[in-house]
């Protein structure tokens, strides 16, 4: 019984076991993720550089004019590449502001007319699928006119569907988007009852959208 209680006052008090406790926590073998510190910063920059300083020590030592030589010519170099990268991202993103620009006046130029006729020739020459492409811009062109928006080629078929499903429009928009995705993209076989199933889709496009501006009138 005597041994028990000096064993008991032999013992730290909590909080000193507490605070030797969170010590040993802190280690970092005892860490779940990798401690980084300022000092393996340093470190990981002296390992890449230090074959640089010798080199260098030893081209000194060899030669300084031609260690001051090998100095300002990789200064020059190294200028030289940045400014190539400045200049490709900045040549890179002209180009793509000129083509942006090109394709909107591309879009202002076309004729929703013209693009109809075109349909009918290519039908006439059963190409329905390049028919039905052609009636497919023609009637995007004339909803974007009708709203004064400008024209996108970039938009998706989907996008055009979300941003008109709640329109009078809407499912015979649909059925050239179906038929285009289908025998377009999906590689099927588009025929003349295609064609004629998508005619009469844009018809109804071109309907709607003379009722809309009855009414907006």
């Amino acid at each position: 019984m005597a041994t028990a209680v000096n064993l008991a006052a032999n013992l730290p008090d909590a909080d000193a076991i507490r605070h030797t406790a969170q010590e040993v926590a802190r280690r970092p073998e005892f860490q779940i993720r990798p401690v980084y510190s300022g000092r393996a910063l340093v470190d990981f920059v002296w390992r890449i550089l230090r074959p640089i300083i010798r080199f260098f020590s030893g081209l000194w030592d060899i030669s300084p004019a031609l260690a001051w030589a090998v100095t300002i010519g990789l200064t020059v170099l190294c200028v030289l590449l940045i400014a190539h990268i400045v200049y490709s991202f900045r040549q890179a993103i002209a180009r793509r502001a000129q083509y942006g620009r090109a394709f909107a006046g591309e879009s202002k130029k076309l004729d929703p007319v013209e693009l109809e006729r075109k349909a009918e020739d290519a039908a006439t020459r059963e190409e329905y699928i390049a028919a039905v492409r052609l009636l497919f811009r023609a009637a995007l062109l004339r909803i974007s006119q009708s709203e004064n928006r400008e024209f996108r080629p970039g938009t998706t078929n989907g996008e055009y569907l979300r941003r008109y499903r709640q329109s009078t429009f809407v499912n015979a928009l649909g059925q050239l988007v179906n038929v285009v995705d289908a025998k377009w993209y999906g590689f099927g076989a588009c025929d003349a009852q295609d064609y004629r199933a998508c005619r009469l889709a844009h018809s109804q496009i071109c309907s709607a959208i003379e009722v809309i501006h009855a009414h907006g009138a």
